[in-house]
């Protein structure tokens, strides 16, 4: 080997490293920047708590932003549907091409100031604002403007228009809506959930005599939403079905009926509920079973 390749490949070997150097100071860089933003300002309304609802109008999801009397038991989401949210704006303007998606991935977890289903304001009747998003846009965009509008009393209904979301990949329009209702009846609820590489939550296995499974919940169901939210991942829907299990309320859930048998995935996180206390698991268990899967209820589970 000469001289001058020697060089050659020396130089090549700099410039991949410079190159490797430069793009790893600069997403260590962008990681920093984005440190505690967004940050959450505060309201310059007589309401200090806002509240915040799903519902659906027309098909359309919505989001509806209210004046409350005290804080809830859950802080609503700044991004309704968590990372798959921030990922789809980044493709919209072209991050996620460069696989630079990591630059908008803090506003997944960024925090709303909102209450999940806050009790509303005891106060007269109040204006109603109807907020829709631009091209590409969604019902989360705009959200500390909206919780301004409600610390001066106005509630604000910010619709999403579905034609204008093209990330959003939960199949909800060809779903089924079921719903449990907790004051009626007795029993818990009596379903396992788990966590998959898709949209929505699966139903694994259900009791027979369980509140789900008398709703008509099968195994191999995807929940995709409960109460107008986005089910990514099992501790949201959790947190949803325990809510309302405690206060006695009513859940309407969107589901994709024996989903597993038509498209392939992969589960790595499972709960149960209602959950027991945790016990170690018995020698042998598989790990994408949580410890409390052998702490079930009584009776007879149905399961894939």
């Amino acid at each position: 080997m000469g001289i001058a390749d020697a060089v050659t490949r020396s130089d090549l070997l700099r410039g991949v490293l410079g190159v490797a150097a430069a793009a790893g100071s600069f997403r260590a860089g962008a990681a920093i920047a984005v440190i505690g933003q967004p940050r959450l300002p505060p309201v310059s309304g007589p309401f200090k708590e806002i509240g915040v609802k799903y519902v659906r109008v027309g098909g359309a999801r919505c989001k509806v932003f209210y004046p409350a009397d005290a804080p809830g038991e859950i802080v609503a989401p700044y991004c309704t549907d968590g990372r798959a949210t921030s990922d789809g704006m980044a493709g919209l303007v072209g991050f996620r091409q460069l696989g630079l998606s990591f630059l908008l991935g803090h506003l997944a977890d960024a925090p709303s100031g909102c209450w999940l289903d806050a009790a509303p304001a005891r106060t007269a009747q109040l204006p109603l604002l109807c907020y829709s998003h631009g091209f590409g846009g969604n019902m989360d965009m705009g959200s500390y403007l909206m919780r301004q509008f409600a610390s001066h009393g106005v509630v604000v209904a910010a619709l999403e228009q579905r034609t204008d979301v093209p990330f959003r990949e939960a199949p909800t329009e060809t779903a089924d809506t079921f719903t449990v209702d907790f004051a009626v009846g007795t029993g818990s609820a009596g379903v396992c959930l788990q966590t998959v590489n898709g949209p929505g939550v699966r139903v694994s296995k259900v009791l027979k005599s369980g509140r789900f499974y008398n709703a008509g919940f099968r195994p191999d169901d995807v929940i995709l939403e409960v109460n107008g939210i986005t089910c990514q991942e099992v501790e949201t829907a959790v947190a949803v079905i325990n809510r309302e299990q405690a206060r006695r309320g009513k859940l309407t859930l969107r589901v994709l009926r024996e989903c597993d048998k038509r498209c392939a995935r992969v589960t790595f996180r499972e709960l149960e509920l209602p959950r027991k206390s945790k016990v170690p698991a018995p020698p042998g268990t598989p790990k994408c079973v949580a410890a409390n899967e052998h702490q079930a209820d009584p009776g007879v589970w149905l399961e894939c």
